[in-house]
Protein backbone atom coordinates (compact mmCIF):
# COMPACT_ATOMS: atom_id res chain seq x y z
CA UNK A 1 0.00 0.00 0.00
CA UNK A 2 2.81 2.46 0.84
CA UNK A 3 4.56 1.89 -2.49
CA UNK A 4 1.25 2.39 -4.33
CA UNK A 5 0.60 5.72 -2.57
CA UNK A 6 4.18 6.90 -3.11
CA UNK A 7 3.96 5.94 -6.78
CA UNK A 8 0.59 7.63 -7.33
CA UNK A 9 1.87 10.84 -5.73
CA UNK A 10 5.28 10.67 -7.47
CA UNK A 11 7.15 10.63 -4.19
CA UNK A 12 10.59 9.08 -4.60
CA UNK A 13 11.54 6.14 -2.39
CA UNK A 14 14.45 3.74 -1.97
CA UNK A 15 13.69 0.70 0.20
CA UNK A 16 16.17 -2.14 0.78
CA UNK A 17 14.87 -5.42 2.15
CA UNK A 18 17.52 -7.66 3.70
CA UNK A 19 17.69 -11.32 2.80
CA UNK A 20 20.15 -13.81 4.33
CA UNK A 21 23.12 -11.51 4.92
CA UNK A 22 22.63 -8.28 6.86
CA UNK A 23 23.50 -4.73 5.87
CA UNK A 24 25.18 -3.66 9.13
CA UNK A 25 27.94 -1.64 7.45
CA UNK A 26 25.43 0.36 5.43
CA UNK A 27 22.87 0.86 8.19
CA UNK A 28 25.27 2.39 10.71
CA UNK A 29 25.55 5.54 8.59
CA UNK A 30 21.80 6.14 8.73
CA UNK A 31 19.29 6.97 11.43
CA UNK A 32 18.47 3.92 13.54
CA UNK A 33 14.74 3.30 13.93
CA UNK A 34 13.90 -0.34 14.80
CA UNK A 35 10.23 0.47 14.17
CA UNK A 36 7.44 -1.83 13.03
CA UNK A 37 6.89 -1.70 9.28
CA UNK A 38 3.74 0.25 8.42
CA UNK A 39 2.50 2.03 5.33
CA UNK A 40 2.06 5.22 7.34
CA UNK A 41 5.64 5.26 8.61
CA UNK A 42 7.12 4.47 5.20
CA UNK A 43 5.12 7.29 3.60
CA UNK A 44 6.08 9.70 6.40
CA UNK A 45 9.78 8.95 5.99
CA UNK A 46 9.72 9.55 2.23
CA UNK A 47 7.37 12.55 2.33
CA UNK A 48 9.07 15.58 0.72
CA UNK A 49 10.47 17.80 3.41
CA UNK A 50 11.21 14.90 5.76
CA UNK A 51 14.85 14.94 6.84
CA UNK A 52 15.16 11.30 5.76
CA UNK A 53 13.31 11.37 2.43
CA UNK A 54 16.24 11.64 -0.01
CA UNK A 55 18.17 8.56 1.09
CA UNK A 56 17.35 4.90 1.61
CA UNK A 57 15.47 2.80 4.14
CA UNK A 58 16.46 -0.69 5.30
CA UNK A 59 13.92 -3.31 6.34
CA UNK A 60 14.89 -6.45 8.25
CA UNK A 61 12.03 -8.93 8.57
CA UNK A 62 9.14 -6.87 10.03
CA UNK A 63 11.19 -3.87 11.23
CA UNK A 64 12.38 -0.68 9.59
CA UNK A 65 15.84 -0.74 11.11
CA UNK A 66 17.15 2.49 9.59
CA UNK A 67 16.33 5.38 7.27
CA UNK A 68 18.39 8.18 5.81
CA UNK A 69 20.89 5.56 4.68
CA UNK A 70 23.37 6.29 1.87
CA UNK A 71 23.62 3.29 -0.46
CA UNK A 72 26.69 2.77 -2.68
CA UNK A 73 26.10 3.95 -6.26
CA UNK A 74 26.63 1.72 -9.28
CA UNK A 75 29.22 3.46 -11.41
CA UNK A 76 31.03 3.06 -14.67
CA UNK A 77 28.50 0.89 -16.46
CA UNK A 78 27.12 2.50 -19.57
CA UNK A 79 23.62 1.26 -18.78
CA UNK A 80 23.51 3.17 -15.47
CA UNK A 81 24.58 6.54 -16.91
CA UNK A 82 21.02 7.55 -17.81
CA UNK A 83 19.55 6.51 -14.46
CA UNK A 84 18.86 8.77 -11.52
CA UNK A 85 20.69 8.43 -8.22
CA UNK A 86 17.99 6.30 -6.55
CA UNK A 87 18.14 3.72 -9.34
CA UNK A 88 21.97 3.72 -9.36
CA UNK A 89 21.95 3.30 -5.57
CA UNK A 90 19.54 0.36 -5.84
CA UNK A 91 21.78 -1.36 -8.38
CA UNK A 92 24.93 -0.50 -6.44
CA UNK A 93 23.66 -1.92 -3.16
CA UNK A 94 22.40 -5.14 -4.74
CA UNK A 95 25.77 -5.61 -6.47
CA UNK A 96 27.45 -5.57 -3.06
CA UNK A 97 24.89 -7.06 -0.69
CA UNK A 98 22.23 -9.72 -0.30
CA UNK A 99 19.04 -7.68 -0.56
CA UNK A 100 16.23 -6.51 -2.78
CA UNK A 101 15.72 -2.79 -3.36
CA UNK A 102 12.41 -1.20 -4.33
CA UNK A 103 12.62 2.17 -6.09
CA UNK A 104 9.82 4.64 -6.71
CA UNK A 105 10.74 7.30 -9.24
CA UNK A 106 10.11 10.84 -8.10
CA UNK A 107 9.78 11.99 -11.72
CA UNK A 108 7.39 9.38 -13.09
CA UNK A 109 6.08 7.39 -10.12
CA UNK A 110 7.32 4.23 -11.85
CA UNK A 111 8.17 1.29 -9.59
CA UNK A 112 11.38 -0.69 -10.06
CA UNK A 113 13.10 -3.55 -8.27
CA UNK A 114 16.83 -4.22 -8.10
CA UNK A 115 18.23 -7.65 -7.36
CA UNK A 116 21.80 -8.94 -7.80
CA UNK A 117 22.83 -5.81 -9.69
CA UNK A 118 19.93 -5.96 -12.15
CA UNK A 119 17.10 -3.42 -12.35
CA UNK A 120 13.60 -4.37 -13.47
CA UNK A 121 11.64 -1.24 -14.30
CA UNK A 122 8.01 -0.19 -14.68
CA UNK A 123 6.52 -2.90 -12.48
CA UNK A 124 2.85 -3.13 -11.61
CA UNK A 125 2.08 -3.55 -7.91
CA UNK A 126 1.03 -7.16 -8.49
CA UNK A 127 4.27 -7.94 -10.31
CA UNK A 128 6.28 -6.22 -7.55
CA UNK A 129 4.51 -8.28 -4.86
CA UNK A 130 5.18 -11.49 -6.78
CA UNK A 131 8.84 -10.63 -7.28
CA UNK A 132 9.32 -9.65 -3.63
CA UNK A 133 7.72 -12.90 -2.44
CA UNK A 134 9.89 -14.91 -4.80
CA UNK A 135 13.02 -12.91 -4.02
CA UNK A 136 12.61 -13.17 -0.27
CA UNK A 137 11.95 -16.91 -0.34
CA UNK A 138 14.38 -17.65 -3.18
CA UNK A 139 17.48 -19.62 -2.44
CA UNK A 140 20.60 -19.38 -4.56
CA UNK A 141 21.26 -21.85 -7.32
CA UNK A 142 23.97 -24.38 -6.39
CA UNK A 143 26.42 -22.83 -8.88
CA UNK A 144 25.85 -19.26 -7.65
CA UNK A 145 28.38 -17.76 -5.23
CA UNK A 146 27.21 -16.68 -1.80
CA UNK A 147 26.55 -12.95 -1.48
CA UNK A 148 29.13 -10.82 0.25
CA UNK A 149 28.26 -9.19 3.52
CA UNK A 150 28.71 -5.47 3.84
CA UNK A 151 31.34 -5.38 6.59
CA UNK A 152 30.60 -3.80 9.94
CA UNK A 153 33.85 -1.82 9.63
CA UNK A 154 34.17 -0.91 5.93
CA UNK A 155 37.46 0.95 6.51
CA UNK A 156 39.39 -1.03 9.14
CA UNK A 157 42.48 0.37 10.82
CA UNK A 158 45.44 -1.71 9.53
CA UNK A 159 47.37 -1.02 12.75
CA UNK A 160 44.69 -2.80 14.79
CA UNK A 161 46.28 -6.25 15.14
CA UNK A 162 43.34 -7.61 17.15
CA UNK A 163 41.22 -7.64 13.98
CA UNK A 164 43.98 -8.94 11.69
CA UNK A 165 43.13 -11.94 9.56
CA UNK A 166 44.91 -14.95 11.12
CA UNK A 167 45.62 -16.35 7.63
CA UNK A 168 47.38 -13.22 6.40
CA UNK A 169 51.15 -12.93 6.73
CA UNK A 170 52.40 -10.86 9.65
CA UNK A 171 54.11 -7.94 7.95
CA UNK A 172 55.54 -6.62 11.23
CA UNK A 173 57.66 -9.77 11.69
CA UNK A 174 59.80 -9.00 8.61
Amino acid sequence: QAVDNLSQNKIGALIAVEREVGLAGVVEAGTTLHANVSAELIQTIFWPGSVLHDLGMVIRRDKIIAAGVQFPLAEGEESTQTLGSRHRAAIGLTQEADCLVVVVSEETGAISLAERGQLIRNLSLDHLRTMLRRGLSDTRRPDEPAPRAIPDDPDPDPSDTKKQDPDSPDKSAA
